[in-house]
């Protein structure tokens, strides 16, 4: 079964789901069956599912914590979280239903957790310039984004870290802020992310994106990350997909890639291309391109190869055209 634990306080016994309700009214330390009218869940042993039976409204920064369960179901059923979910380890599925934070994460994931999110919205709306809608983190931590899920942050749409493989499958990943820079998606050290359908918005920046630091002790630690676009939707106010990475490796078979600068730029690692559409909406004639020391630089591009004072190998395999 699932183990879930509130802000109430840690090491609490497993089979347990406590937390405080909008009616104060609580359910701690105790039994499916002993929770009764006080619970906020209905709990199903056949199919190892919880249902949340009305909303629930914790304070700002706090959260239910998922430490456990295998093929478990956490179904929302229409309810909404004010607050975040954070699951520390087991394999689930979580659906149908809202969360809603103002502090830093709406939904994170790690310790090797393997988690399906479907039809789920997660918002981050503090306006603050480090918030994530959802982060993902850790060797060996999977998480699909599945159809009618939509993950929205004023800052970071989806934040992928430290080994993690991440799907995008018919999920909308939004970055919107007029003063934030945005980032649709963030992936730093040896991560893999597949864009297969779904949307990915940046109103304020870059659709994708990896990061640069090959510094392996320094905390943006960026090589090796992966990025797999076969289809749906990039579109972003500047770069559709910025390619900084050291090592990094990046695949595009389809899908349609927009930014308002450029496309596509890499400055290091490899790009191989074999279908797809890549689109620069920009004005800027003749195509401008300048070396700097961090973030894009060119406007006017749909592909922008560019290594620059990087440093690094990079390479572009165009085929398919």
């Amino acid at each position: 079964g699932l183990t879930l634990v509130s802000p109430l306080g840690a090491g609490l016994a497993e089979d347990v789901f406590a937390t405080t309700v909008n009616d104060a009214s609580m359910c701690i330390n105790t039994t499916h069956d002993e929770c009764n009218a006080a619970a906020v869940y209905n709990y199903d042993s056949a199919s190892d599912t919880y249902t949340l039976s009305d909303n629930i409204d914790f304070s700002a920064g706090k959260s239910i914590r998922i430490t456990g369960g295998e093929n478990t179901v956490l179904d929302l059923n229409g309810k909404t979280v004010t607050g975040a979910i954070k699951v520390m380890g087991g394999t689930l599925t979580i659906k149908n239903g809202t969360i809603n934070d103002n502090a830093t994460f709406a939904l994170s994931i790690f310790n090797g957790s393997n988690v399906t999110i479907e039809n789920v919205t997660a918002i981050v709306d503090s306006g603050k310039s480090y918030d994530r809608g959802a982060y993902v983190d850790d060797e060996g931590t999977m998480v699909k984004f599945g159809e009618g899920t939509i993950i929205r942050s004023d800052a970071y749409g989806l934040d992928v870290d430290n080994g993690a493989r991440v799907t995008i499958d018919g999920a909308t990943i939004e970055a919107k802020s007029e003063t934030n820079f945005t980032y649709g998606v963030v992936a730093w050290n040896d991560v893999t992310v597949t864009l297969n359908s779904g949307k990915v918005e940046s109103s304020h920046g870059y659709g994708v994106t990896g990061n640069g630091t090959k510094d392996a002790d320094a905390k943006n630690y960026g090589a090796k990350a992966k990025f797999n676009v076969n289809g749906g939707e990039i579109t972003a106010s500047e770069t559709g997909i910025y390619l900084p990475t050291y090592d990094g490796e990046t695949t595009i078979t389809g899908g349609e890639i927009t930014g308002g600068t450029t496309a596509v730029e890499i400055r290091a690692g490899s790009l191989k291309v074999s279908g797809g559409t890549l689109t620069s909406t920009s004005t800027t004639d003749p195509t401008e391109s300048f070396a700097n020391g961090n973030g894009a630089t060119t406007d006017g591009a749909a592909l922008a190869i560019v290594e620059h004072n990087t440093d690094d190998d990079t390479s572009a395999e165009i085929s398919g055209g």
